[in-house]
């Protein structure tokens, strides 16, 4: 669950109603009973990182769900979490998007995604291996026995319907009768999923308020944000203190799960032996983008988990404690005890606008006026012919189990040809090519299941009625 509101500290919107000491504090704590945001802290000039979770309707926090490193230089990275405080999901400053399964505490799989070449690689991890590989990275078997395939693969195209909605669904934290902004996007004649969105808030009055990213999705292309309220919570605020000191020691875990034994992290060593599995041209394209946005996953890691340093020093792999537990430093706990305490205004009048894929427009602004129950704001846009997305589901198969290769494109012409390929390393190896009858559509491609190591490549490439290249992408995975 994705629970996200990055709002500022302008004297015009809030209001500070307690500094326990004289000494400045870089920690914030936000006291709005249904705003996600439970805290941040500035870690240096340039550095804020955002702490969002659940909290009960009393405003004690419960638990953390998404953590913000919001950098002035570079731009901003999210790292979602588990209950277990393991990474799920990072959004990347450069656009690029690790999605991480666990099998456990120590294996998994991970789908990257780089939007610029189009290129997603999946790949097996072990962080208890010295270099936090899996050895199922890499078949043993090239041989062509392909027993193990019980079937054909089978390929179906699906126009993409208002009813359609993706995997990913965010919900919010704010109440059910809070003022409501519903954000639409239609492209190419209908509807479509940016890869991000968010809107922008000021004060009726020009003051900058923050940036609200918590939404339910309702559809495919339909995003309905709740405004948080004004309620504060009726207890001590040291109270919420010491409730987010008991929850935030875990925090450390975030950054320390993803380190192999050896001292890497496994993000860079894991996704570069996917990238090795790649046919060359892939590779070539694929490569500066995951490198810059591995670079950029362990800067986020680091500021997220930088609870053994000090102020304006990261530590991205905390020391850790009895039962190997990441531990509190005593200058965060004096930071938390120093804290402020902030109240967040909702109730003037908004002025709201939508950012999309990290650009602000031109996209329309709406005023919002503490009378209005709901506004929409449609988001119309001409697009070029792109795939989206390329994703394999599961990700991580188990020997014999069959998955699906699906493929979003938008913005087609008519009679273009979609065509997708399998090649697996025991081999198996298979092409189906069908004739696209919408701009807008989900390929699915059904490939039967192989043997324990078995390493399958998957490609999708588009050509129009005239047999001219339009795009292509390529993913990969291996049989546990």
């Amino acid at each position: 669950m994705t629970f996200l509101v990055s709002c500022s500290t302008s004297s015009s919107v809030t209001e500070d109603i307690e500094k326990p000491t004289t000494v400045e504090s870089p920690c914030t704590v936000v006291l709005n009973v249904d705003d996600p945001e439970i805290f941040n802290i500035q870690l240096n000039a340039n550095t804020n990182v955002h702490y969002y979770g659940t909290k009960n309707e009393d405003g004690i926090p419960t638990a953390f769900q998404q953590i913000l490193v919001d950098d002035a230089v570079d731009g901003k990275t999210i790292i979602d979490i588990d209950e277990n405080y393991r990474p799920t999901k990072i959004i990347t400053y450069t656009g690029v998007v690790y999605e991480l399964i666990w099998n456990d505490d120590k294996t998994g799989v991970i789908n990257a995604y780089d939007p610029a070449s189009n290129v997603t690689v999946c790949a097996s991890f072990d962080t208890s291996t010295e270099m936090g590989i899996s050895d199922k990275m890499f078949s043993k078997s090239r041989s062509t026995n392909i027993e193990g395939r019980s079937g054909e693969p089978i390929l179906t195209i699906t126009p993409i319907s208002d009813n359609l909605s993706s995997k990913a669904l965010y919900t919010r934290s704010a109440y059910e009768n809070n003022q409501k902004v519903l954000v639409t996007f239609e492209k190419c004649e209908d509807y479509f999923d940016p890869h991000s969105v968010y809107l922008a808030l000021k004060s009726g009055k020009g003051g900058w308020i923050g940036e609200l990213h918590s939404y339910d999705k309702i559809s495919t292309g339909k995003y309905m944000f709740h405004i948080p309220s004004d309620k504060y919570p009726a207890i001590d605020p040291e109270a919420i203190v010491n409730k987010i000191n008991d929850i935030f020691s875990a925090v450390g875990f975030v950054s320390q799960c993803l380190v192999a034994t050896g001292g890497d992290y496994v993000l860079c060593a894991s996704v570069a032996a996917g990238l090795s599995l790649l046919t060359e041209g892939a590779f070539i394209a694929a490569a500066p983008g995951f490198t810059a946005g591995c670079t950029a996953a362990i800067k986020g890691l680091a500021a997220a988990s930088f609870i053994n340093g000090g102020y304006g020093l990261i530590s991205g792999v905390p020391d850790l404690g009895a039962n190997d537990t990441p531990t509190l430093t005593n200058a965060f706990i004096k930071w938390m005890k120093d804290c402020n305490f902030l109240k967040r205004i909702y109730t003037d009048n908004l002025v709201i606008g939508p950012v999309v894929n990290g650009l602000a427009g031109p996209y329309p602004d709406i005023t919002m006026t503490p009378e209005d129950e709901s506004k929409v704001i449609p988001i119309v846009e001409e697009g070029s012919p792109m795939i989206q997305r390329f994703y394999l589901d599961p990700s991580s198969p188990v020997a014999g189990q069959g998955y699906n290769a699906y493929a979003v494109l938008h913005c087609m012409t008519y009679n273009s040809k979609v065509r997708m390929s399998i090649e697996g390393t025991d081999g198996y190896k298979k092409s189906i090519e069908e004739t696209i009858t919408s701009p807008n559509s989900i390929v699915t491609m059904y490939v039967p299941g192989s043997y324990s190591g078995v390493y399958d490549a998957v490609q999708v490439e588009v050509v129009d009625a005239d047999g001219n290249y339009v795009s292509s992408a390529n993913a990969s995975l291996v049989f546990q």
